[in-house]
């Protein structure tokens, strides 16, 4: 044992060496674990010069491990990764009935939150902690039980389709009479349009909506911009212009009469959105409660249809 822990003396330079490794950059390593580019580089070199031996060749535009980096790092990512699975048994034990889901802002503002009591009421013994964030969050590394993402992405987790999704240009029914009627696709081309700005999908904006249809989109008129999904749809409530919202996400807007359609167009397809699950033997039983909910909820989504303008 005394060995054991002499080995084990710089543990937290073996932490800070897993990230660089993973990472292929100090950088980007100093930012997961909030500390400074200078604070990781000191810890490599504590380590390389405990070992003895180069873990990494420095590069121009980031790091790749040696012969003996990739050893060491093959045994610290094992442990640490049983490590952190054992943590998140005995976490789960002890908080039966508590649950972490991550989920964009837009989805649980116009989605999940509004039907959350229907849950809460048919398993109220069930603690549902929502962690929203733009950013696809690492399950396992968050202590989370599962996400809702737009999409799939990579990595090592479970993703099941929810439902798909599709753009429809929406306004307030104010806008639209002040300002309509659209007839066509191409008569949006002239119209105040917001726009979604910042790290989203190409296909989440107008110049992609109007290639769709075989429109040119350069040169559109001035609008409004935003960098929010949510703050899109508030502005287009708001009747600052016509916005791509997405069904069935919005269908309670659009029910609700907080939207309508802009013009009688064909919703565009675009993506899924997905239930991901990280990969683990145990299924907890809250876990299990919540993921038959949300099956039952999405499977209840009307079909699209072929709106109206003003619908």
């Amino acid at each position: 044992m005394a060995r054991r822990l002499r080995e084990l003396r710089h543990l937290n330079a073996l932490v800070t060496f897993e990230a660089a490794a993973r990472l292929g950059n100090f950088s980007a390593a100093a930012i997961e674990l909030h500390v400074t580019r200078v604070a990781v580089s000191r810890q490599v070199r504590l380590l390389e010069d405990y070992l003895g031996a180069a873990l990494f060749r420095r590069e121009h535009r980031g790091v790749s491990l040696t012969a003996e980096g990739e050893q060491l790092f093959d045994s610290v990512g094992r442990g640490l990764g049983e490590i952190a699975e054992t943590q998140q048994r005995i976490r789960r034990r002890r908080d039966s009935g508590k649950l972490g889901v991550t989920m964009t802002a837009a989805f649980a503002t116009f989605w999940l939150i509004p039907r959350m009591h229907r849950f809460s009421q048919a398993h109220p013994d069930i603690d549902l902690r929502l962690v929203v964030a733009d950013d696809y969050l690492d399950l396992a590394r968050e202590g989370l039980d599962a996400a809702i993402r737009w999409g799939r992405s990579g990595g090592d987790d479970d993703y099941e389709a929810l439902f798909p999704g599709a753009q429809l240009p929406m306004c307030s029914r104010e806008f639209l009479r002040a300002n309509g009627p659209f007839e066509t696709p191409k008569s949006l081309r002239a119209a105040r349009l917001i726009h979604l700005e910042g790290a989203y999908r190409r296909d989440a904006m107008w110049p992609e909506w109007f290639r769709h249809f075989d429109i040119e989109a350069t040169d559109l008129p001035p609008g409004v911009s935003v960098d929010s999904y949510t703050n899109m749809i508030q502005a287009a409530q708001g009747g600052q212009g016509i916005a791509l919202g997405d069904v069935p996400l919005l269908d309670d807007q659009l029910a609700e009469g907080l939207l309508v359609c802009a013009l009688a167009s064909p919703p565009v397809e675009r993506d899924r959105f997905y239930l991901v699950l990280p990969r683990r033997d145990d299924v907890d039983p809250a876990l299990a409660l919540f993921c038959n909910w949300l099956r039952t909820e999405a499977g209840a989504l009307a079909d699209w249809r072929q709106p109206g303008a003003g619908d």
